[in-house]
């Protein structure tokens, strides 16, 4: 499924700093509205999403510091 750039101009992004007290409250949700099998499949996604930001911007993420 392609994306085209004006449909990618509506997405919502918020950067902020959680706590695990809200981890755990996002986690929760996901489970209530989504299942048991589909919040590990989004938490997996993410994970992953982490993963690949981590490798494409090393520096950022300060692994310079090991």
């Amino acid at each position: 499924m392609e994306i085209l750039m004006a449909e990618r101009a509506n997405l919502v992004f918020h950067n902020i700093v959680i706590d695990g007290t809200a981890i755990k409250r996002l986690i929760k949700r996901l489970i209530v509205h989504f299942g048991i099998a589909y919040t590990s499949h989004i938490l997996d996604q993410v994970k992953t999403l982490g993963f690949i930001m981590l490798l494409l911007h090393p520096f950022h993420y300060g692994l310079m510091t090991f």
